[in-house]
């Protein structure tokens, strides 16, 4: 009998949680076109050698941050800024919150210095700021790219992360496969991500 009630009390607590989810479907069904896929960001590219190049006048290129820009336009979004800083936690820092200043932007991204170096500091820039951290979308990045370099994937300090001010920042790698790869997850989970902003 036991079982029995049991598995009653299964199929209720799995028939509320349908409810639930469509409960909040339906409760952001109509931002979800207009707003969770049309995300304003802003994007800085973190690097040393690139920035001072830009600084002695060599003619800047920016891989990573062009394929970037690329994805999330492909999903819809709009890129309203791309900045170009050194591996300094106060250029990073002062990025970001300029960033965050300019109007209708919810989403940051910023792109290199997430390593094990001395001198990869984004993490260290971007920790403070976060009000309420994503574990999940770190540990999913370093899951995956385990699965494409191996052992490797682990050293990447990838994170995610809601401001007090409702701004989503996000940290990539800068090679290539780690900006498809987390522009990947990213896409995804925007819809989701802003219903909790």
């Amino acid at each position: 009998m036991s079982k029995h009630l049991s598995g009653k009390n299964q199929e209720r607590m799995e028939r509320a949680e349908h409810r639930s989810t469509a409960q909040l479907r339906s409760e952001h069904g109509h931002h979800d076109k207009d707003v969770f896929t049309h995300i304003h960001c802003s994007l800085i590219t973190v690097s040393t050698s690139r920035y001072e190049g830009l600084q002695n006048g060599k003619r800047l290129k920016d891989e990573s941050g062009d394929m970037l820009e690329k994805l999330l336009k492909g999903a819809g979004h709009k890129v309203a800024s791309r900045t170009l800083v050194p591996d300094s936690i106060a250029q990073i820092r002062s990025a970001v919150l300029s960033a965050a200043r300019l109007r209708d932007v919810k989403l940051i991204v910023l792109v290199g210095g997430t390593g094990m170096s001395r001198t990869d500091v984004t993490y260290d820039a971007i920790r403070p700021l976060f009000q309420r951290e994503m574990f999940g979308f770190g540990e999913a990045f370093r899951s995956a790219s385990i699965l494409q370099v191996g052992l490797d994937g682990m050293f990447t300090r990838a994170a995610l992360g809601i401001t007090d001010d409702d701004k989503v920042l996000v940290s990539l790698p800068g090679s290539i496969n780690g900006v498809r790869t987390g522009s990947e997850l990213l896409v995804k989970i925007i819809p989701h991500l802003m219903s909790f902003i």
